[in-house]
């Protein structure tokens, strides 16, 4: 996989990532790393990390997502096919100029990754930036032995192929979660509330009625009952701290910190896996 960024993105821009748009997070010293320190980059910004990440559309295999099916248990819909149709709702794809497709080896598979509805405003685009090099490579990555060529890397298989990126494709600005569902919206029953940091889920026996948030650079809190439903969607690690805070968590967990056990559920907050930022190749000429 080649991976491709709008540079044109001031959002990229380091100086940005460790201030105003990005939460000051590090992880603890790591044993297996030399007891390294690394910084977590999760988006502190209407649109979250969607507005801050290196735009890269990269879907994991179908085997991995199956393999989260298989620790969810029987009935488990973490699955690719239980997943896929809310990706293909997600975002939509901007088919590429034929000709540069067939230029590059660009190709996709519309039914078997893309759903193309109306109604998403969140836009997967080929990059348009392409160096001379990326052929060479491309041709010398076609000659490995094993290496398959999908038609559309999105559909689940792994291999060579060019992957999109969250760009508009007309004047190539950046395609993300505000921009696909906040700008330019104008409905009464839609609010989004700026400057807060929901910090506990609230219960009335065991249903959740509620949340409360603080504004983050402190103050008192507020709390919001629900009419209908709560719907908790605060990334890989700000959603189980909000869990458990909110007494859903292994129990032994919770009582060390003296949370109050509302569910005692041991999966939360464990296992958490991550990835290096972008490895890339290079070559030096020594002629």
């Amino acid at each position: 996989m080649l991976e491709l960024r709008n540079k044109n993105d001031d959002a990229n821009d380091p100086e940005d990532l460790r201030s105003s748009r990005n939460y000051n997070i590090t992880a603890l010293p790591a044993p297996e790393l030399g007891n390294k320190t690394i910084p977590i980059r999760i988006g502190h910004c209407v649109g979250g990390s969607s507005a801050i990440n290196g735009q890269g559309v990269v879907r994991a295999s179908k085997r991995d997502y199956d393999i989260w099916g298989e620790l969810g248990g029987p009935g488990s819909t973490w699955t690719w096919d239980g997943l896929l149709p809310f990706f293909k709702k997600a975002m939509n794809l901007a088919e590429p100029d034929p000709a540069y497709a067939r230029e590059w080896n660009i190709t996709y598979d519309i039914p078997a990754a893309w759903g193309q509805y109306n109604t998403s405003r969140v836009r997967a685009t080929f990059s348009t930036q392409f160096g001379e090099l990326k052929k060479v490579l491309y041709k010398a990555l076609t000659k490995v032995p094993g290496l398959e060529i999908p038609k559309d890397g999105s559909a689940g298989s792994l291999g060579i192929f060019y992957y999109p990126i969250s760009m508009e494709p007309i004047a190539h600005n950046r395609s993300y979660s505000r921009t696909g569902h906040w700008d330019g919206l104008n409905r009464p029953n839609y609010d989004i509330i700026v400057g807060m940091k929901v910090n506990r889920v609230l219960f009335k026996g065991s249903k959740a009625s509620g949340v409360r948030f603080v504004p983050k650079e402190g103050g008192n809190a507020v709390t919001v009952s629900a009419r209908k439903e709560i719907i908790l969607s605060a990334g890989a690690l700000h959603t189980p701290q909000i869990l458990l805070l909110s007494g859903i968590g292994p129990a032994s967990s919770l009582q060390e910190a003296k949370i109050p056990v509302k569910s005692d559920l041991p999966g939360v907050g464990q296992n958490l896996q991550d990835h290096p930022t972008g490895p890339n190749m290079s070559f030096v000429c020594k002629c």
